[in-house]
Protein backbone atom coordinates (compact mmCIF):
# COMPACT_ATOMS: atom_id res chain seq x y z
CA UNK A 1 0.00 0.00 0.00
CA UNK A 2 1.05 3.36 -1.09
CA UNK A 3 0.53 6.55 1.71
CA UNK A 4 1.14 9.73 0.99
CA UNK A 5 3.07 11.91 4.16
CA UNK A 6 4.60 15.31 5.59
CA UNK A 7 6.98 14.89 8.71
CA UNK A 8 8.48 17.41 10.11
CA UNK A 9 11.80 16.21 11.71
CA UNK A 10 13.87 18.08 14.40
CA UNK A 11 17.02 18.53 14.07
CA UNK A 12 19.50 20.17 16.74
CA UNK A 13 21.35 23.31 14.97
CA UNK A 14 23.83 25.41 16.07
CA UNK A 15 21.30 27.60 18.21
CA UNK A 16 18.23 25.94 18.91
CA UNK A 17 15.33 24.03 16.88
CA UNK A 18 15.60 24.16 12.73
CA UNK A 19 12.93 21.70 11.36
CA UNK A 20 13.12 19.99 8.10
CA UNK A 21 9.91 19.47 6.21
CA UNK A 22 10.18 16.37 3.95
CA UNK A 23 7.85 15.78 1.66
CA UNK A 24 7.30 12.15 -0.01
CA UNK A 25 5.51 8.85 -0.28
CA UNK A 26 5.74 6.00 1.72
CA UNK A 27 5.72 2.67 0.47
CA UNK A 28 6.26 -0.90 3.07
CA UNK A 29 9.18 -2.70 2.34
CA UNK A 30 11.59 -0.68 0.20
CA UNK A 31 15.05 0.82 0.65
CA UNK A 32 15.69 1.22 4.35
CA UNK A 33 17.63 4.00 5.64
CA UNK A 34 20.06 2.44 8.54
CA UNK A 35 20.85 6.07 9.70
CA UNK A 36 18.93 8.88 10.57
CA UNK A 37 21.75 10.82 9.76
CA UNK A 38 20.86 10.10 6.14
CA UNK A 39 17.78 11.98 6.46
CA UNK A 40 18.78 15.75 5.91
CA UNK A 41 19.40 14.39 2.27
CA UNK A 42 15.52 14.26 2.03
CA UNK A 43 14.74 17.76 1.90
CA UNK A 44 16.23 18.32 -1.57
CA UNK A 45 14.51 15.02 -2.97
CA UNK A 46 11.83 12.43 -3.01
CA UNK A 47 12.81 9.30 -1.34
CA UNK A 48 10.96 5.99 -0.82
CA UNK A 49 10.88 5.56 2.83
CA UNK A 50 10.53 2.68 4.94
CA UNK A 51 7.60 3.92 6.74
CA UNK A 52 8.59 1.73 10.07
CA UNK A 53 11.53 3.52 10.18
CA UNK A 54 9.62 6.71 9.67
CA UNK A 55 7.54 5.90 12.49
CA UNK A 56 10.43 5.00 15.13
CA UNK A 57 12.66 7.93 13.86
CA UNK A 58 9.14 9.83 14.55
CA UNK A 59 8.88 8.91 18.44
CA UNK A 60 12.56 10.14 19.21
CA UNK A 61 12.56 12.53 21.77
CA UNK A 62 14.07 15.85 21.29
CA UNK A 63 15.03 18.38 24.20
CA UNK A 64 12.98 21.20 24.83
CA UNK A 65 13.50 24.44 25.60
CA UNK A 66 12.58 25.23 29.39
CA UNK A 67 11.04 28.80 30.42
CA UNK A 68 13.70 30.38 32.61
CA UNK A 69 13.82 33.34 35.25
CA UNK A 70 17.08 35.45 35.70
CA UNK A 71 17.13 38.12 38.39
CA UNK A 72 19.92 41.05 37.70
CA UNK A 73 21.61 43.30 39.83
CA UNK A 74 24.47 45.69 39.81
CA UNK A 75 25.57 48.57 42.01
CA UNK A 76 29.42 48.83 41.99
CA UNK A 77 30.65 50.59 38.55
CA UNK A 78 28.66 51.93 34.87
CA UNK A 79 25.62 49.82 36.52
CA UNK A 80 23.43 50.62 33.45
CA UNK A 81 26.41 49.48 30.68
CA UNK A 82 26.83 46.59 32.95
CA UNK A 83 23.14 45.71 32.82
CA UNK A 84 22.99 46.02 29.43
CA UNK A 85 26.20 44.19 28.34
CA UNK A 86 24.13 41.20 30.49
CA UNK A 87 20.70 41.47 28.57
CA UNK A 88 22.95 41.15 25.40
CA UNK A 89 24.33 38.29 27.02
CA UNK A 90 21.32 36.68 27.97
CA UNK A 91 19.46 37.15 24.81
CA UNK A 92 22.49 35.42 23.08
CA UNK A 93 22.05 32.41 25.24
CA UNK A 94 18.08 32.92 24.81
CA UNK A 95 15.87 30.29 21.99
CA UNK A 96 15.96 33.25 19.30
CA UNK A 97 13.21 35.81 20.40
CA UNK A 98 12.00 34.61 23.68
CA UNK A 99 13.91 37.20 26.06
CA UNK A 100 11.61 38.99 27.69
CA UNK A 101 12.48 42.04 30.15
CA UNK A 102 11.59 44.04 33.21
CA UNK A 103 11.94 47.65 33.17
CA UNK A 104 14.88 49.32 35.62
CA UNK A 105 14.29 49.72 38.89
CA UNK A 106 17.05 51.35 41.49
CA UNK A 107 16.75 49.80 44.60
CA UNK A 108 17.95 50.16 48.05
CA UNK A 109 20.68 47.18 49.39
CA UNK A 110 18.85 44.63 51.52
CA UNK A 111 21.40 42.90 53.92
CA UNK A 112 25.30 43.14 53.91
CA UNK A 113 27.50 45.33 54.91
CA UNK A 114 26.43 49.31 55.60
CA UNK A 115 26.95 51.81 53.18
CA UNK A 116 26.66 50.22 49.83
CA UNK A 117 25.51 51.92 46.57
CA UNK A 118 21.63 51.85 45.73
CA UNK A 119 21.10 48.39 43.11
CA UNK A 120 19.75 48.75 39.62
CA UNK A 121 17.62 45.40 39.33
CA UNK A 122 15.51 43.73 36.60
CA UNK A 123 14.30 40.36 35.59
CA UNK A 124 14.31 38.47 32.29
CA UNK A 125 12.21 35.44 31.10
CA UNK A 126 13.79 33.56 28.52
CA UNK A 127 13.82 29.45 27.14
CA UNK A 128 16.82 27.59 27.52
CA UNK A 129 17.52 24.53 25.84
CA UNK A 130 20.04 22.96 28.14
CA UNK A 131 20.14 22.11 31.79
CA UNK A 132 20.20 24.05 34.63
CA UNK A 133 23.57 23.81 35.65
CA UNK A 134 24.69 24.07 32.10
CA UNK A 135 22.87 27.43 32.17
CA UNK A 136 24.33 28.70 35.61
CA UNK A 137 27.54 28.19 33.96
CA UNK A 138 26.35 30.81 31.32
CA UNK A 139 25.43 33.11 33.89
CA UNK A 140 28.80 32.90 35.70
CA UNK A 141 30.64 33.54 32.77
CA UNK A 142 28.56 36.65 32.37
CA UNK A 143 29.39 37.76 35.68
CA UNK A 144 33.09 37.21 35.38
CA UNK A 145 33.01 39.06 31.61
CA UNK A 146 31.58 42.28 34.40
CA UNK A 147 34.13 42.16 36.61
CA UNK A 148 32.10 40.14 39.34
CA UNK A 149 34.22 39.55 42.40
CA UNK A 150 33.02 37.82 45.31
CA UNK A 151 35.00 39.51 48.27
CA UNK A 152 32.42 40.06 51.09
CA UNK A 153 29.33 38.07 51.47
CA UNK A 154 26.10 40.19 49.72
CA UNK A 155 28.41 42.50 49.53
CA UNK A 156 28.63 45.26 46.45
CA UNK A 157 29.02 43.84 42.92
CA UNK A 158 29.41 44.54 39.55
CA UNK A 159 27.16 42.42 38.29
CA UNK A 160 24.87 39.52 39.94
CA UNK A 161 22.65 37.15 37.68
CA UNK A 162 20.25 34.86 39.71
CA UNK A 163 18.76 32.08 38.52
CA UNK A 164 15.17 32.24 39.70
CA UNK A 165 13.72 29.10 38.57
CA UNK A 166 14.26 26.89 35.12
CA UNK A 167 11.22 24.77 34.08
CA UNK A 168 9.96 22.75 36.37
CA UNK A 169 13.54 21.49 37.81
CA UNK A 170 14.36 21.18 41.20
CA UNK A 171 17.64 21.72 42.47
CA UNK A 172 19.21 21.58 46.42
CA UNK A 173 22.60 22.03 46.45
CA UNK A 174 25.18 24.00 47.87
CA UNK A 175 26.19 25.28 43.97
CA UNK A 176 22.06 25.63 42.84
CA UNK A 177 18.78 26.13 44.58
CA UNK A 178 15.40 25.98 42.45
CA UNK A 179 13.13 27.37 42.40
CA UNK A 180 15.60 30.49 43.98
CA UNK A 181 14.35 30.03 47.97
CA UNK A 182 14.57 33.91 49.02
CA UNK A 183 12.03 34.71 45.44
CA UNK A 184 9.22 34.77 46.92
CA UNK A 185 10.64 37.39 49.94
CA UNK A 186 12.37 39.90 47.61
CA UNK A 187 10.74 42.69 47.16
CA UNK A 188 13.69 43.96 44.49
CA UNK A 189 12.86 40.60 42.64
CA UNK A 190 9.02 40.48 43.00
CA UNK A 191 8.63 43.63 41.76
CA UNK A 192 10.31 43.93 38.45
CA UNK A 193 8.77 40.27 37.56
CA UNK A 194 5.40 41.03 38.87
CA UNK A 195 6.20 44.90 36.32
CA UNK A 196 6.74 42.15 33.65
CA UNK A 197 4.42 39.69 33.90
CA UNK A 198 1.74 40.30 36.25
CA UNK A 199 -0.59 37.18 35.37
CA UNK A 200 2.84 34.77 35.16
CA UNK A 201 2.82 31.59 37.51
CA UNK A 202 6.34 30.70 39.20
CA UNK A 203 6.67 26.73 38.74
CA UNK A 204 4.97 25.50 41.98
CA UNK A 205 2.98 28.64 42.71
CA UNK A 206 -0.45 29.08 43.07
CA UNK A 207 -0.40 32.51 43.31
CA UNK A 208 0.35 34.72 40.23
CA UNK A 209 4.14 37.19 40.36
CA UNK A 210 1.56 40.22 40.93
CA UNK A 211 -0.40 38.45 43.87
CA UNK A 212 2.87 37.37 45.39
CA UNK A 213 4.10 41.00 45.46
CA UNK A 214 0.47 42.14 47.14
CA UNK A 215 1.32 39.34 49.76
CA UNK A 216 4.46 40.59 50.18
CA UNK A 217 3.67 44.29 50.46
CA UNK A 218 1.60 43.32 53.99
CA UNK A 219 4.55 42.74 55.90
CA UNK A 220 7.76 44.47 53.88
CA UNK A 221 9.91 46.92 55.49
CA UNK A 222 12.04 47.40 52.19
CA UNK A 223 11.82 50.71 50.68
CA UNK A 224 9.88 50.71 47.73
CA UNK A 225 12.14 50.46 44.62
CA UNK A 226 11.47 53.44 41.78
CA UNK A 227 10.75 52.30 38.47
CA UNK A 228 13.41 53.99 35.86
CA UNK A 229 12.17 55.10 32.08
CA UNK A 230 13.76 53.19 29.21
CA UNK A 231 17.02 54.35 27.49
CA UNK A 232 18.53 53.17 24.62
CA UNK A 233 21.00 50.47 26.70
CA UNK A 234 17.78 49.18 28.43
CA UNK A 235 14.71 49.67 25.93
CA UNK A 236 10.96 48.33 26.77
Amino acid sequence: QRANFKVEWPVMAARGNTWLAVEGRAVMGPKIHSSIAAWPLLYQERWQLDLALLMAGANATQPLAEPAAIALGSNLGDCLALLGAARRGLGALAEPGSLRCSPLFRTAPVGGPAGQPAFLNAVVLLQWLGSPEQLLTELQKLEAAAGRERLVAWGPRSLDLDLLWCGTAKRFSPQLQLPHPRLWVRRFVLEPLASLDPNLRPPGQKLTAAELLAALLLDCSEPAPQQLPPTAVWPD
